[in-house]
């Protein structure tokens, strides 16, 4: 008897060749047509000892692809690309390229580094509507007794300052009340020396009632009456609303308890939960725009008046207090808030900037892609360290402020980046994972953030510097040396006037190396002198530069000469968008490049040439 061959085992069974052979087919059908007579002369080839050994052919997305030629890859489609490349091959380690073809597939999508203006955190922060603390009073019993009657029973109530909140009956007050009439008795019979002591027990009595709790309005009352009392009134010190009452009518009270829990809500608190990044946008006496819950439809404003000193370590946040008036009570103690805050105090030109989507994080570690070229039909991207700011809002969206690392006009990767990133992973290149690690020492570890008050205060230097480089230019030792020394007049007053130790210290240390070359450079007998001084300078301007960012109001250039220095090369700062030669003035003022621009604000990290 025969078996019958089930059709689905079968096809389970060809399906593998099947896909082996589309496969190969595919391969075949995108690589271009070589004729065969001709093919060993199209074949790209090296030599090794003197033989030609064929060049192996492989997918830049799927580095297990292996062919002997050109064209397509079987899997994705993409170009295929010598896999001597994957090496790295001319490319430096952090880069790598990819054809037009690899690009759009992976949607790779660039975006400017350009200044925008910047507004607060890029999400608001939330908080809750509370007492004022500094208008809130308790009323307490200043004698015991028993609770006679209530005149404000009811929480919520608004009273007005020496307003009756409740009577208590009181023997103390009683038996000091009785004292009071007989002494006023006493003062009235006697005369004389013995008038003087009586006068002496009345104002003893009055004191006691005051001493008491009395006011001096109850005092005259009692002093008319021919009575003792039996019963006094707790009276309210301020006005404000009852938020609290802890008596009621018979209850026994004892001297110092607490009766009533009063607050002015004319003006309220609003405490925000502030995470660590949301920090770095606060600061005090700094506006703040608000929204309640239950008031979707008003809005309000109010002023940063107190920044905890402390995190949270179980919430990791801290508390912003803002205070708000509330003078029609609108605000309500308990309600949910939210704030965005103002970017009031920031002047003059917007940082650089990058958009959200371009940087990759690892720990402290920030890397982002930047299109370097095009060449032959190919992109070349470079993985950039870079240390960024604090996350903001823009009209362009969500962006981080640009401190070191990345220079106006350059293009980075705001979308595809981790494609690129596992890309170069897999040529053995340094990509995000196989970078140094966190703790690693780095350039960037020097980079300090100053609020921009603080870097103002270093304009005097930069702006010293820069001159002196125009006159050296133009070959005016003249100007030069009277500028320097009003340089150092300058220098020696500047104080960032910051409380971080580590900005102060690092520049104490900077001004007092930057004060030496200064004075060197007023000594110079000429030109050259001057010249070799003014390279000097230009070592602390590189710090200064890397450490606290640039603190004039215009981009400053770096520039380079390979020449200088019997050709051993120098750099320099400028202002001029044009290349102006400090170190040959007339003789050749358009020699070099310029490698860098350093926007207002932004920091310079070293270079990897030569300075």
């Amino acid at each position: 008897m025969k078996r019958l061959i089930d059709p689905r085992a079968l096809a389970h069974a060809l399906a593998p060749l099947l896909w082996i052979a589309l496969g190969v087919g595919l391969g075949r059908l995108s690589a271009p047509l070589v004729h065969e007579g001709n093919q060993a002369a199209h074949a790209h080839g090296k030599a090794v000892h003197g033989e030609t050994v064929a060049e192996v052919w492989t997918c830049s997305m799927d580095p297990q692809v292996r062919a002997p030629a050109p064209g397509r890859c079987p899997i994705c489609g993409m170009d295929l690309i010598p896999a001597s490349s994957l090496k790295g091959g001319a490319l430096a380690p952090d880069t790598l390229r990819l054809d037009e073809a690899a690009a759009r597939l992976a949607q790779i999508r660039t975006s400017l580094v350009e200044p925008i203006p910047l507004e607060g955190a890029p999400a608001p922060l939330l908080g809750r509507v509370e007492v004022d603390e500094g208008r809130l009073r308790v009323v307490t019993a200043w004698i015991g007794g028993r609770v006679e009657a209530l005149r404000v029973a009811t929480t919520g109530a608004r009273v007005k300052r020496g307003q009756a909140l409740a009577q208590l009956y009181s023997p103390e007050i009683y038996t000091a009340h009785q004292d009071l009439l007989a002494a006023l008795g006493q003062r009235r019979a006697l005369r004389g020396a013995a008038g003087v002591v009586a006068e002496a027990q009345l104002e003893a009595a009055r004191q006691r009632l005051r001493l008491l709790g009395l006011p001096s309005g109850d005092l005259k009352r009692m002093e008319a009456d021919d009575a003792p009392w039996t019963r006094v009134s707790i009276r309210s010190a301020e006005a404000g609303t009852v938020l609290t009452r802890r008596i009621s009518q018979g209850d026994y009270v004892k001297p110092g308890q607490v009766l009533y829990e009063i607050a002015d809500l004319s003006r309220v608190w609003i405490n925000l939960d502030a995470y660590e990044v949301d920090l770095a946008h606060a600061r005090l006496g700094q506006r703040a725009s608000l929204t309640v819950e239950a008031l979707p439809e008003r809005a309000f404003e109010g002023e940063i008046t107190f920044i905890d000193p402390v995190l949270d370590p179980k919430t990791r946040v801290a508390r912003l207090r803002v205070a708000v008036d509330n003078h029609d009570g609108a605000l309500k103690p308990g309600m949910y808030a939210s704030a965005r805050l103002s970017n009031d105090h920031e002047a003059g030109p917007p940082p650089l900037t990058i958009p959200a989507t371009a940087p990759l994080f690892a720990g402290r570690r920030v890397i982002v892609y930047v299109e370097r070229a095009r060449e032959d039909a190919a992109r070349v991207y470079q993985a950039r360290l870079v240390k960024l700011g604090a996350r903001r809002l823009s009209a362009e969206g969500d962006r981080y402020p640009v401190l070191a690392g990345l220079t106006r006009g350059e293009r980075v990767v705001t979308h595809g980046a981790f494609t690129l990133d596992a890309d170069l992973q897999l040529r053995g290149g340094l990509s995000l994972m196989s970078q140094a690690d966190d703790g690693a020492p780095s350039a960037l570890d020097e980079v300090l953030s100053l609020e921009r008050a603080a870097l103002a205060r270093l304009t005097p230097v930069v702006d010293g510097y820069l001159d002196v480089q125009e006159m050296l230019a133009n070959s005016d030792l003249k100007a030069a040396l009277a500028r320097a020394a009003a340089w150092h007049e300058a220098l020696d007053g500047v104080s960032l006037g910051v409380t971080a130790p580590a900005a102060q210290i690092a520049w104490d240390q900077l001004r007092a190396q930057l004060l030496a070359d200064i004075n060197a450079l007023n000594g110079a007998a000429d030109l050259a002198h001057a010249r070799l001084a003014f390279g000097r300078l230009t070592r602390e301007m590189d710090a200064l530069f890397l450490k606290f960012g640039n603190p004039v109001q215009v981009p400053v250039r770096l520039a380079y000469c390979p020449m200088a220095f019997d050709s051993a090369g120098g750099a320099w700062y400028q202002r001029a968008a044009e290349i102006d030669n400090v170190y040959y003035g007339d003789q050749m003022r358009r020699c070099g490049e310029i490698r860098a621009e350093i926007a207002p604000g932004a920091h310079q990290l070293p270079l990897e040439a030569p300075r």
